[in-house]
């Protein structure tokens, strides 16, 4: 079993707010709109995958449903009997998808060097 790794990447400016993005062991991802009292929404992304645009798909993934769901584009059924994320839906127009894509594409242009380092590091072991 790995032992536990967690790391805060950095803060990263875009439109509507900044992010802070923390890598971390296995892979998936997760986002918190206030994880404590007066910081900015977190994006957790693990390092563990098997290929590079694996990780920064989680990323661009996490990044878009933190933007969604902070504009009110998601929507969740109630009550969730299973309790988990595949009973959401979104619903924007394309002016809805140009702002995200404006906000991903900010975080990304910032995060993605660092990121891109992390993950190299993370994976140089397994080769």
């Amino acid at each position: 079993m790995k032992p536990f790794y967690q790391k805060i990447l950095g803060n990263y400016s875009s439109i509507l707010t900044d992010v802070q993005i923390v890598v971390r062991g296995g892979n998936g991802g997760e986002f918190w709109l206030r994880p404590e009292a007066g910081l900015c929404p977190r994006v957790k992304v693990g390092l563990d995958w098997q290929e590079w645009p694996e990780c920064v798909s989680s990323l661009v993934h996490e990044l878009m449903e933190l933007f969604l769901t902070v504009r009110g584009y998601r929507y969740s059924k109630a009550p969730d009997i299973g309790n988990d994320h595949a009973g959401c839906v979104f619903h924007f127009n394309h002016e809805g998808l140009s702002e995200c894509a404006c906000f991903v594409s900010g975080i990304i242009a910032g995060a993605l060097p660092d990121l891109s380092d992390a993950y190299k590091q993370r994976n140089k072991r397994k080769k």
